[in-house]
């Protein structure tokens, strides 16, 4: 600032006098700051946006002051590397499908930025214009003049830049592949990786995936149970045929390990995620859980055996925070621990998610145990911040409680189909040379691309077998599977609780399973599940048989209660204890209603929910 001293004479209207001194400041006028407008656009090469305004009134010369004409410039230097707004390297995808991301670099000629795929460029920048290398054009086009308002900018995309995706097994994209088989796996040819699904017994490859609409359990009791674990890998592109080359011996066995890889240049099949979950179903109860992340080294590539996964005992990552998605609550929940305490594991930690209670643990080897998971429940984890791919398999092993299936695997995938933000600093500069610096001056979102390319990799070599084979398994009981129709689930001595099936199940008793103790079926679709009382049920299908001699159905509250007299004997008044040879009750059903008992039988009858000989 500069200041000037004036001396005053005051003199008023009878000619008297005073003076003074007057002192004034001359300040240097400066700019001030722009607000341009942020560009929305599809993230796809060959996209532009043009005329976006520079300023709030599209007038970035009423912003310099009375040192005109300013200069707008981009406030970068030659060769900067680009970031997104997350902090991490812009990026777009490699020449070919299955190469290294290239990072973007910055350069800036005039008022053209070119982002590039160059690193370190010394030739005369505008020629990066016409280079294969060019990722985008960012054009300032000031107009010069404080009495108009056209100042704007354009953007143009010549490559997809990469984003970050969701996806899930559950999406459409993604058809199985396998059924009761040593493995299965979920292929897709989007740009989303292809997700293997591998048997863990006893800390060895071993058993078989058991697949029945989308979930999948393993071994001989269709769930995830004692000792067992699956393994979930993530790789670029999966063939082979998961049925057992070698029958009965399961995935023990290498001949049964005959999936194939598709491998990048570099020689690499695996591909990073940020962030992975599943969901559990078929729980009665809850269940405990451990889970661990990898960086798994890479398999052989024996082209006569397939390419066998190597055990994952190096490369563990250290998760940070479990995402619990509970399915009486409005939305997840995060939980973050530590694990630097001496013991190994830090104490448990509680949340109430919804109306239910989980227990996190995070161990001191970097993995988690997860209680009170409840049936429907999705378990995400994340390593580290997130922000950058750390690992490429994961782990879920039993520890306690109900056994378990999985399904809607799912994760966070850098690709070009995903969103992505990034942002440039500029500068305004005045005639005489003062500058206001303008951090993250223009922003640049690109939008998911509805119709991303799909990536160039070989269709797998195997038909999907039909689902069919693979029986929907229920947790607690045995089950047959008919050609067609329902799931037949058959009661045993050995068993006290059955589960429907997202499909119909037809509930089947026969006398070898007469226990008063009772059984419940859980989840029952009064809408398409049967009990199937044939064989239990002892002559009643002659003419004038009273059914309410053979079954007594009452509501206690909560559920249905069946009670049964195999031989008929309720004639002295149905419900009589020593009569009942068996007791069923469906779990937070009513068949009841305000019916009398006759009525509630044929009701049954009408449904299709009871099936008998008569």
């Amino acid at each position: 600032a500069l200041f000037e001293d004036f001396a005053v004479v005051l003199t008023d209207t009878d000619t008297g006098t005073a003076s003074d001194t007057l002192s004034v400041q001359i300040v240097d006028d400066v700019p001030q700051l722009i607000a341009p407008a942020t560009t929305t656009l599809i993230n796809a090469a060959g996209t532009i946006q043009t005329g976006v305004a520079l300023d709030s009134d599209t007038n970035i010369d009423n912003n310099v002051g009375a040192d005109q004409v300013g200069i707008l410039s981009f406030d970068i230097a030659n060769g900067d590397q680009a970031f997104n707004k997350g902090g991490d390297a812009l990026q777009v995808e490699g020449v070919n499908p299955g190469d290294p991301a290239l990072n973007v670099y910055l350069y800036v000629d005039g008022n053209t930025l070119y982002g590039s795929t160059t690193s370190g460029f010394g030739g005369v920048v505008g020629d990066l214009a016409s280079s294969p290398s060019l990722v985008f054009t960012l054009t300032l086009n000031p107009d010069g003049s404080f009495g108009t308002a056209t100042d704007t900018y354009d953007f143009e995309l010549h490559q997809a830049i990469r984003g970050e995706v969701s996806f899930s097994s559950a999406d459409a994209g993604y058809d199985f592949m396998g059924g009761n088989d040593p493995y299965g796996y979920f292929n897709t040819n989007t740009t989303a990786p292809d997700i293997l699904l591998t048997p863990i017994d006893g800390g060895v490859f071993s058993g078989s995936i058991n697949e029945s609409a989308n979930t999948v359990g393993m071994g001989d009791g269709q769930s995830v149970g004692a000792n067992e674990a699956i393994r979930v890998d993530f790789l670029l592109g999966i063939s082979g045929d998961p049925s057992a080359t070698a029958g009965g011996d399961g995935y023990i066995n290498p001949l049964n390990q005959d999936h194939v890889f598709e491998r990048d240049t570099s020689g690499t099949a695996h591909q990073m995620v940020n962030g992975a979950e599943a969901t559990f179903s078929k729980l009665v109860g809850t269940t405990e859980i451990n889970i661990s992340a990898w960086d798994s080294p890479e398999g052989d590539a024996d082209a006569a055996t397939g390419d066998q996964l190597i055990y994952n005992s190096t490369g563990g990552q250290a998760i940070s925070t479990v995402v619990i998605t509970d399915p009486t609550a409005v939305a997840p929940t995060e939980v973050t621990g530590s694990t630097a305490d001496e013991d190994g594991a830090t104490a448990g930690i509680q949340v109430t998610v919804g109306a239910n209670q989980y227990t996190v643990k995070f161990n001191g080897d970097g993995t988690v145990n997860i209680a009170g998971i409840v049936q429907g429940a999705t378990i995400g984890i994340i390593v580290g911040d997130g922000a950058t791919p750390l690992f490429d398999s994961v782990e879920y092993q039993y520890l306690s409680g109900s056994t378990f299936k999985l399904g809607d695997f799912g994760a966070l995938f850098p690709s070009t189909a995903g969103p992505a933000s990034f942002d440039f600093n500029l500068a305004l500069t005045d005639s005489d040379g003062d500058s206001i610096d303008i951090p993250d001056g223009i922003t640049i979102n690109l939008d998911a691309d509805p119709n991303p390319p799909a990536l160039n990799l070989a269709a797998p070599v195997v038909q999907e077998q039909p689902l069919a084979e693979a029986p929907a398994e229920p947790v607690l009981a045995g089950e047959e599977t008919a050609a067609e129709g329902p799931a037949i689930q058959i009661a045993t001595e050995a068993v006290d609780q059955l589960l429907a099936t997202d499909g119909a199940d037809e509930f089947v008793w026969t006398l070898a399973d007469n226990q008063d103790t009772g059984d419940t079926v859980i989840s029952f679709d009064t809408a398409s599940d049967a009990l199937n009382l044939k064989d239990l049920l002892q002559g009643e299908e002659a003419q004038d048989a009273d059914l309410t001699s053979y079954l007594n159905v009452t509501f206690d509250g909560a559920n249905t209660v069946i009670e049964v007299s195999t031989g008929g004997d309720f004639r002295g008044g149905p419900g009589d204890a020593s009569k009942v040879d068996q007791i069923i009750t469906l779990e937070d059903v009513n068949l009841v209603g305000g019916d009398e008992l006759a009525a509630v039988i044929q009701n049954m009858l009408d449904a299709g929910q009871l099936i008998i000989d008569q």
